[in-house]
Formats: C-alpha cells, structure tokens, sequence
C-alpha cells in the first residue's frame, strides 16, 4: 500500500511540473517569461474612405492575435538572435543618420547594419498596434512607419513606433492558407515585416531589411510549427496564444465592419 501511495505522490510531481496554472497567464508573468517583443493590440479597424462594403470578421481578428502569438514566440527563441547573426541577407540600411544628439548608432544608406543591434531593437520592440483591413484590394499588406529605432533606440528611451498595420480588402483568414502551418509562416512573417515599419525601417534607397527580417522569421515560423522546434517551443506558442486570444477576447465578439449604405 505504501508503494501505490509513493507511486502516486511521486506520478502527481511528475505531472504538475508541466501544469501552467491560471497565474502564468496574467501579463506580469507573460512579460517576464516572453520579455522580448512585447507588442500588444490596441484594436482592430477597417478604412472608412471608401464606397464600399468592408468587414474584418471575428475569424481575421483571430488570426491576427495567432500570428502575433507566433510572432512573440519566435522572438523569445535563443534561435532568433542565431538565425539573424547568420543570416545570408544583407540587411543593408535605409537611412543617412550621422553621428548627433540622441543618436546611438549612425546609419549609411546601402551598408550593412549590425546584426546585434537588429537583435537589440526587435527585443527592445514594446507598443500597442491596431490591426485592419484597407479598402482596396492590392494584394499587399501596409503600415505606418515610426521612429527609427535602429538610430535612436535605448532602454530608457521612449520611442514613437508607427502605430498600424492593415492588409487589403479580402479574407485574410485565407490569405494565411486557411491555418497550414506554410501559410501560418508566411502571413506571420508578412506582419512581421509591417511591424518592422512600425519601429522605423523603411524601403528607402532599395532598403530590404523588413524583407530580410521577413524571411528570417518566416523559416522560424515553420521550424516552429512543423519542424525540428516543434516539440521545443509548442508550449510556449501555445500558451502565448492562450494568453492573447484571451486578453482580447471582448474584440472577438463581433466583426468590425463599415458599410457606407448605413451612412
């Protein structure tokens, strides 16, 4: 009888210490454990200069908080800082910032950037971001571009990140391959190229470094939900994914839509 109770003691430590409670999921411990690319979301909108219908749908708004979930995940890996050290891109820069007040690294037009300090600022990355839906239909996803962080960022430091990322006027849901895991990575790391928008890189004089971030991501995305990460990050992915569809689960509710007949 001792045996069977020891067996059990011994099974139930076994099983807890995979158990995440109830508290591991509030913010506190979310940004404790996930500290890098903190990026939370402010709302979700669709344009309203249109003349047409436009509906971001609870299932787009959904994915959004995925992609960011996936997105977070990937920043938190001991891979990501790995992958953009060896990375083949260049990451040539898209600023002159000489060397003057608050500036902490000079930026040249065309030269590489320091593979650190690409690390450095994506780590550093924590603001709130509105995701929706623009009223055409281009085929392409679009943001508002912020300060730039690679130059100025610091710690103590309050920068002023572009605020907004939208994709066109279509079902995004499918756009990200219905949930494939290829179409999870792509759209993930799509925003993820937006959102380097957002903290100041830009396409100026042929500047590829949100395309080079793009690819980098996206090759994590899918180590991560079908590779050789798989069974290493799940959990993380799946609790980060826990943790945003729950803190906004008010705006999963309805669709956001504009409807210009009701104007």
């Amino acid at each position: 009888m001792k045996k069977i109770i020891l067996f059990i003691l011994v099974f139930s430590i076994i099983s807890c210490a995979d158990y995440i409670g109830p508290n591991q999921y509030t913010q506190e411990a979310i940004d404790k454990d996930y500290p890098y690319f903190n990026v939370g979301v402010s709302g979700f909108f669709v344009f309203e200069e249109a003349t047409n219908y436009i509906e971001l749908t609870v299932a787009e708004k959904r994915l959004f908080l995925e992609c960011l979930a996936l997105m977070r995940t990937v920043a938190n890996t001991e891979e990501f800082p790995v992958a953009i050290s060896n990375a083949s891109q260049e990451f040539k820069l898209d600023h002159n910032i000489p060397k003057g007040p608050g500036v902490i690294y000079e930026s040249t037009i065309g030269t590489q950037a320091n593979r650190y300090r690409l690390w450095e600022v994506v780590a550093g990355t924590s603001y709130d971001v509105e995701y929706g839906k623009h009223l055409k239909n281009e085929g392409a996803a679009y943001a508002t571009v912020g300060e730039n962080y690679y130059s100025y960022y610091t710690k103590d430091r309050t920068m002023k990140p572009g605020t907004r990322i939208w994709g066109p006027n279509d079902y995004l849901v499918s756009w990200a391959g219905f949930g494939t895991p290829y179409g999870m990575s792509s759209f993930t790391a799509l925003l993820f190229h937006e959102h380097m928008h957002n903290i100041g890189f830009t396409h100026n004089g042929g500047g590829v470094i949100p395309y080079d971030y793009q690819a980098v991501v996206q090759e994590l995305c899918g180590r991560i939900l079908d590779g050789d990460l798989k069974d290493k990050y799940s959990k993380d992915l799946d609790r980060l994914t826990a943790y945003y569809l729950d803190k906004y689960k008010d705006h999963l509710v309805s669709s956001t839509v504009y409807d210009p007949s009701k104007k």
